[in-house]
């Protein structure tokens, strides 16, 4: 059952998965014909991050648009196999989305050459932390409070990014206790540089743990929802 729902859910998100694919497709091949194979190979998970962010966002945003909770809800389906369908079929977006890169990877000479196992492993562990956690955090937001919610974390989350720009700018931010907190987080940025794999491994978990709680969050916030 839950498995023909998960089908039935990308079949119906067939537009919106085709439209993010142009980012992956076309920007990343380009990219790498105008520069650096290298340069080009690092682009590709920001780019599938970035296909797995518009597909949510515009996932929402069609949803919202269409008041899709209630008919979900007048359904004979538990909420939790309802949230459950939307997270297991972004994470499958998700993974599509990846095999697309590497396929165009290993099909251009310029890029496979480029692409060292080891380097490529660390890209593929970076970007499948932030891919679920992009998943995770908008899908609690989204069934907290709509497509609104997700566009006020946004634009709060500049807010307090901007605020930080200009206390580092400032007298303040070049105190002894910045320089010694910087200090110390190059130090461990260095450390995750030099053992990659127990890095990625916690990033990975790190990401795991925010998409079960956010999992279990969207759960108890759309089972309260009353239409």
């Amino acid at each position: 059952m839950l498995a023909r729902m998960i089908a039935m859910e990308i079949r119906a998100k067939t537009r919106t998965i085709l439209a993010q694919m142009p980012l992956i497709l076309l920007i990343g091949p380009a990219y790498a014909l105008l520069w650096e194979a290298e340069e080009a190979l690092s682009l590709f998970p920001s780019l599938v991050c970035l296909s797995v962010w518009e597909y949510m966002r515009v996932t929402a945003y069609d949803e919202d648009i269409s008041k899709a909770w209630p008919f979900l809800r007048s359904l004979p389906i538990q909420p939790r196999q309802i949230v459950s369908v939307r997270y297991v079929a972004s994470i499958l977006v998700f993974v599509a989305y990846g095999i697309v890169a590497l396929g165009i990877i290993f099909a251009m000479p310029g890029l496979r050459s480029a692409a060292h196992p080891g380097s490529l492993l660390v890209a593929i562990g970076i970007s499948l932390g932030v891919g679920l956690v992009l998943i995770g955090l908008p899908n609690w937001l989204y069934y907290r409070g709509g497509y609104a919610a997700i566009s006020t974390a946004v634009l709060r989350s500049a807010v307090p990014l901007v605020a930080v720009g200009i206390f580092l700018i400032s007298p303040l931010g070049k105190s002894e206790a910045v320089v010694a907190l910087f200090s110390k987080a190059a130090q461990a940025g260095k450390w995750a540089i030099e053992h990659p794999m127990p890095s990625i491994v916690i990033w990975i978990a790190v990401a795991c743990c925010i998409v079960a709680v956010s999992w279990n969050r969207s759960i108890a916030s759309f089972s309260r929802k009353e239409f």
